[in-house]
Order: C-alpha cells, then structure tokens, then sequence
C-alpha cells in the first residue's frame, strides 16, 4: 500500500510540475474544481446523506470569510463543495507535504499558509479578499487528534481547539464579513486517527453529515480601533463560539455537551490513555 501512495503521489507532483511550466495550472485548477465539486456533491448526498443548511447566507458578491471548525480531512472538500460561490482555501502549509493530499490541494488552488506566520502573508491573502474571493480558513489551525495536538486539548466552553487570532487579523485588515461554519459528522465518518499522515487510505463510514452556515459577522465596527493582543483573543474567542453553536456536539466521534462537564472530559482523556491497538 505504502508503494502504492508513494507512485501516485510522485505522478501527481511530476503533473504539478508539468502543469506548472506550461503555464495551465489556474486553467486545470478551475477544471478540476468544477468537475470535482459536481462528483463529490452527488457523492456525498448518496453516501453520507449530506444536508446543507443556511448556504443562502454566503453574501453573493464581494470578499468573504468561512471560517469552520475542523474535526477531520473530509472537511475542506465539504466546504468546497456546499458553498454555492468558489471557494479558495487556506491550508496550513504541512498538509502540502503529505502524500496524495498535498498535490490534489495544489491542483485544486489551496494556498499554502504557516501558522503564526509573517505580515506578507496576511497582507497576500488580504488581497485576495478585497479582490472578492471567498477564503476558506479553520481557525483551529489544526485536527484535535492530529500530529501531537490531543482530543483533550479542546476549550471546555466551545468544544474546539482555542482558535487562531489568523481570520479576525484577516477580515479587519481586508474589511470583509466572516460566516461561521458549523460541520457536524465528519469526525465520526473519518478520525483523524484512522488516517496517519497518508499512510492508510480507509473508507469513511456511511454516518450523517451536516454543514450549517451562519449569519455573516460584520467587524465594521472595529475599522478605527485600536488593533490589540486583547482585541484579536476576544474577538477570535467570540468566532469560535459562533462556531461552535452550529455543530451537533453528539455527532462527535466522542459525543458531548457544550460547555463540557468534568464527566465529558474524563470521557475523553480515557479515550487517549487507551492502547493504541484498543
């Protein structure tokens, strides 16, 4: 299996490079984006029962923010392919080293971004929302579970990781609206466990999926204020409870309550201490 990834990867690198050099990279990209949202839309509709609730709430012009929380790597393809604008995404740039996934998001016109990174890579992307894209970004930066970030390391009050200050900085810097996203399922149809680092590819389980966007948050109010360490924790504090108020907590792959009660986070670190093999 391990040859197997390791040859498609290369293939799909060599494609990149090729593509690349002939200049047809934006061309195969907007291909690729379209035919791929069309397959996996009717896909994810038959296999995991897609439901899609509030789309309508994706202004139908200008830059726009969709900022969701992240419990599995079924999860940015999910956003591609619910919101009815397209959508550029934001990817930490680790995940363009993994085999396979790293040149398919290439392909697919994700930009690379290092977390806590410098002010020329806010300042790019900023551009590209006052240009009128549609960014994708999690605020969490990451999967709980993933690399050495544990299931427990989730806020009590949201239920996700404590997010980044990145989307705040990038919505009062590009003056755009943010709509919180909510994915409920995922963690339940593939763990970030089951898929370490590209070295096993399983089948997701058949489980309900449901994306919800909500109301698009306007930060106007914060255009002359003072931009702070404190500004940018509270606000991207308040982000992650928008956020957290459109997921079904339940559908977790370890179901809880929000805020979690004491019993909830015994429940998980549990779950971490268990044997790997369990």
């Amino acid at each position: 299996m391990k040859f197997i990834i390791s040859l498609i990867d290369a293939s799909l690198r060599l494609l990149l490079k090729v593509l690349i050099f002939l200049k047809l990279k934006s061309f195969v990209a907007f291909l690729l984006r379209t035919l791929t949202r069309a397959i996996l839309f009717i896909l994810h509709k038959l296999y995991f029962r897609l439901e899609i609730i509030g789309h309508n709430n994706i202004p139908k012009t200008g830059g726009i923010i969709l900022a969701a929380n992240h419990q599995s790597y079924l999860d940015p393809p999910l956003v591609g392919i619910c919101a009815w604008r397209t959508v550029t995404f934001v990817s930490k740039i680790e995940n363009f080293k993994i085999p396979i996934l790293g040149p398919l998001i290439e392909l697919g016109g994700s930009y690379p971004i290092v977390r806590g990174g410098d002010n020329e890579a806010l300042d790019f992307f900023a551009g590209l929302l006052k240009e009128g894209h549609l960014l994708s970004i999690f605020p969490e930066g990451t999967i709980p579970a993933e690399e050495d970030i544990p299931r427990s390391a989730v806020e009590a009050k949201t239920g996700l990781l404590k997010g980044k200050t990145g989307a705040i900085r990038l919505a009062l810097k590009a003056k755009v609206p943010i709509v919180p996203v909510g994915i409920s399922g995922t963690g339940k149809a593939l763990c970030p466990e089951a898929v370490p680092r590209g070295e096993k590819l399983p089948i997701p389980k058949p489980v309900k999926i449901t994306v919800k966007f909500g109301k698009p948050w306007d930060l106007s109010s914060y255009d002359h204020t003072p931009l702070t360490k404190e500004l940018l924790r509270t606000l991207t504090d308040e982000l992650m409870g928008k956020i957290s108020a459109l997921i079904d907590h339940s559908r977790n792959f370890i179901p809880q309550a929000v805020p979690m009660t004491q019993e909830e986070y015994n429940r998980i670190k549990a779950y971490e201490n268990q044997p790997k093999n369990a």
